[in-house]
Protein backbone atom coordinates (compact mmCIF):
# COMPACT_ATOMS: atom_id res chain seq x y z
CA UNK A 1 0.00 0.00 0.00
CA UNK A 2 3.42 2.10 -0.21
CA UNK A 3 3.52 3.38 -3.70
CA UNK A 4 4.62 7.39 -2.58
CA UNK A 5 3.80 8.76 -6.42
CA UNK A 6 3.84 12.18 -4.78
CA UNK A 7 4.83 13.85 -2.04
CA UNK A 8 7.06 11.65 0.05
CA UNK A 9 10.31 10.84 -1.40
CA UNK A 10 11.24 12.34 -5.02
CA UNK A 11 13.83 11.29 -7.09
CA UNK A 12 16.08 9.99 -4.12
CA UNK A 13 14.52 6.78 -3.40
CA UNK A 14 15.48 4.50 -6.05
CA UNK A 15 12.66 1.69 -4.39
CA UNK A 16 9.72 3.90 -6.45
CA UNK A 17 9.15 4.79 -9.98
CA UNK A 18 9.81 8.83 -10.03
CA UNK A 19 8.16 11.38 -12.47
CA UNK A 20 4.95 10.79 -12.39
CA UNK A 21 3.20 13.73 -13.28
CA UNK A 22 -0.14 14.60 -11.39
CA UNK A 23 -2.09 16.28 -14.14
CA UNK A 24 -0.99 13.13 -17.01
CA UNK A 25 -2.17 10.95 -13.78
CA UNK A 26 -5.66 12.46 -13.59
CA UNK A 27 -6.28 12.70 -17.59
CA UNK A 28 -5.07 8.79 -17.23
CA UNK A 29 -7.78 8.48 -14.43
CA UNK A 30 -10.54 10.12 -16.12
CA UNK A 31 -9.94 8.04 -19.74
CA UNK A 32 -10.36 4.60 -17.41
CA UNK A 33 -13.12 6.16 -16.18
CA UNK A 34 -14.65 7.35 -20.11
CA UNK A 35 -14.58 3.29 -20.73
CA UNK A 36 -16.30 2.38 -17.16
CA UNK A 37 -12.90 0.30 -16.31
CA UNK A 38 -12.87 -0.67 -12.50
CA UNK A 39 -9.67 0.00 -10.78
CA UNK A 40 -8.63 1.36 -7.44
CA UNK A 41 -5.40 3.61 -6.47
CA UNK A 42 -3.67 3.75 -3.28
CA UNK A 43 -2.45 7.47 -4.36
CA UNK A 44 -1.83 9.82 -0.93
CA UNK A 45 -1.80 9.07 2.68
CA UNK A 46 -1.26 10.84 6.30
CA UNK A 47 0.80 10.58 8.83
CA UNK A 48 0.13 12.13 12.34
CA UNK A 49 -1.19 15.30 10.82
CA UNK A 50 0.77 15.74 8.19
CA UNK A 51 -0.85 14.49 4.78
CA UNK A 52 1.47 13.44 2.23
CA UNK A 53 0.64 14.31 -1.52
CA UNK A 54 -2.59 16.30 -3.69
CA UNK A 55 -5.81 14.49 -3.25
CA UNK A 56 -7.14 13.31 -6.52
CA UNK A 57 -10.01 15.68 -7.80
CA UNK A 58 -13.65 14.87 -7.22
CA UNK A 59 -14.13 15.65 -10.68
CA UNK A 60 -12.81 11.73 -11.24
CA UNK A 61 -15.89 10.45 -8.86
CA UNK A 62 -13.48 7.92 -7.00
CA UNK A 63 -14.34 6.63 -4.14
CA UNK A 64 -11.92 7.01 -1.23
CA UNK A 65 -11.23 4.14 1.13
CA UNK A 66 -9.01 5.31 4.52
CA UNK A 67 -7.14 2.51 5.92
CA UNK A 68 -5.09 3.13 8.98
CA UNK A 69 -2.55 0.72 8.75
CA UNK A 70 -0.92 1.26 11.81
CA UNK A 71 1.55 2.85 13.07
CA UNK A 72 4.92 4.13 11.12
CA UNK A 73 7.84 2.69 10.74
CA UNK A 74 9.97 6.04 10.19
CA UNK A 75 7.87 7.53 12.80
CA UNK A 76 8.65 5.02 15.58
CA UNK A 77 12.55 4.97 14.33
CA UNK A 78 12.53 8.71 14.53
CA UNK A 79 10.94 8.87 18.29
CA UNK A 80 7.62 9.86 17.29
CA UNK A 81 4.39 7.89 17.77
CA UNK A 82 1.96 8.60 14.60
CA UNK A 83 -0.47 6.12 12.70
CA UNK A 84 -0.34 5.83 9.11
CA UNK A 85 -3.42 5.95 7.04
CA UNK A 86 -2.95 5.10 3.00
CA UNK A 87 -5.74 6.29 0.94
CA UNK A 88 -7.33 4.08 -1.23
CA UNK A 89 -9.54 5.43 -4.55
CA UNK A 90 -11.73 3.18 -6.16
CA UNK A 91 -13.02 3.94 -9.21
CA UNK A 92 -17.17 4.54 -10.03
CA UNK A 93 -17.95 1.38 -11.59
CA UNK A 94 -15.87 -0.85 -8.92
CA UNK A 95 -17.43 1.28 -6.40
CA UNK A 96 -20.75 1.00 -7.68
CA UNK A 97 -20.33 -3.00 -8.07
CA UNK A 98 -18.74 -3.46 -4.54
CA UNK A 99 -21.34 -1.13 -3.17
CA UNK A 100 -18.57 1.07 -1.04
CA UNK A 101 -19.38 4.17 0.15
CA UNK A 102 -16.74 6.41 1.33
CA UNK A 103 -15.45 4.86 5.00
CA UNK A 104 -12.05 5.26 7.14
CA UNK A 105 -11.31 1.37 8.52
CA UNK A 106 -9.67 1.84 12.04
CA UNK A 107 -7.44 -1.22 12.51
CA UNK A 108 -7.74 -2.37 16.70
CA UNK A 109 -4.85 -3.50 18.19
CA UNK A 110 -6.30 -7.14 18.17
CA UNK A 111 -7.79 -6.85 14.35
CA UNK A 112 -6.07 -8.49 11.69
CA UNK A 113 -6.21 -6.48 8.04
CA UNK A 114 -7.28 -9.61 6.49
CA UNK A 115 -10.40 -9.97 8.16
CA UNK A 116 -12.42 -8.12 5.64
CA UNK A 117 -12.28 -7.71 2.15
CA UNK A 118 -11.01 -3.97 0.77
CA UNK A 119 -15.27 -3.11 0.42
CA UNK A 120 -15.27 -3.76 3.97
CA UNK A 121 -17.52 -7.06 3.46
CA UNK A 122 -16.59 -10.29 5.73
CA UNK A 123 -14.63 -12.67 3.83
CA UNK A 124 -13.10 -15.85 4.36
CA UNK A 125 -10.86 -17.91 2.37
CA UNK A 126 -9.63 -21.69 2.59
CA UNK A 127 -7.16 -23.49 0.26
CA UNK A 128 -7.64 -27.22 0.21
CA UNK A 129 -5.24 -29.80 -1.26
CA UNK A 130 -5.84 -33.18 -2.43
CA UNK A 131 -2.84 -35.58 -2.57
CA UNK A 132 -2.07 -39.04 -2.71
CA UNK A 133 -5.35 -41.61 -2.23
CA UNK A 134 -7.53 -38.34 -2.09
CA UNK A 135 -6.68 -37.62 -5.10
CA UNK A 136 -9.71 -39.80 -6.21
CA UNK A 137 -12.32 -37.56 -4.00
CA UNK A 138 -11.06 -34.22 -6.11
CA UNK A 139 -11.70 -36.41 -9.61
CA UNK A 140 -15.15 -37.22 -8.31
CA UNK A 141 -16.44 -33.44 -7.18
CA UNK A 142 -14.66 -32.22 -10.56
CA UNK A 143 -16.54 -34.87 -12.65
CA UNK A 144 -20.00 -34.09 -10.55
CA UNK A 145 -19.56 -30.24 -10.42
CA UNK A 146 -18.67 -30.26 -14.46
CA UNK A 147 -22.22 -32.49 -14.76
CA UNK A 148 -23.98 -29.65 -13.03
CA UNK A 149 -22.57 -26.88 -14.76
CA UNK A 150 -21.19 -25.46 -11.95
CA UNK A 151 -17.50 -24.05 -11.23
CA UNK A 152 -15.83 -26.70 -8.66
CA UNK A 153 -15.17 -23.91 -6.03
CA UNK A 154 -19.06 -23.17 -6.27
CA UNK A 155 -19.54 -26.95 -5.98
CA UNK A 156 -17.44 -27.39 -2.96
CA UNK A 157 -19.55 -24.75 -1.11
CA UNK A 158 -22.79 -26.11 -2.07
CA UNK A 159 -21.47 -29.96 -0.65
CA UNK A 160 -20.32 -28.00 2.22
CA UNK A 161 -23.75 -26.24 2.48
CA UNK A 162 -25.26 -28.83 2.53
CA UNK A 163 -23.36 -31.19 5.36
CA UNK A 164 -23.72 -28.43 7.84
CA UNK A 165 -27.57 -28.51 7.18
Amino acid sequence: MDPPYQGVCGERDSRYFAGVLFDDFVAQLAALNLKNVRYLVSYDGRLGNRSYGKPLPAKLNLTLVEIEAGRSSQATLLGRDEMTVESLYLSPPLAEELEVVPTMHRRHHDEQMQANHVAMRQIRRIDLVWQGEEVAQYDKLKSDAEKSGVAIPDFVKEVLAKALK
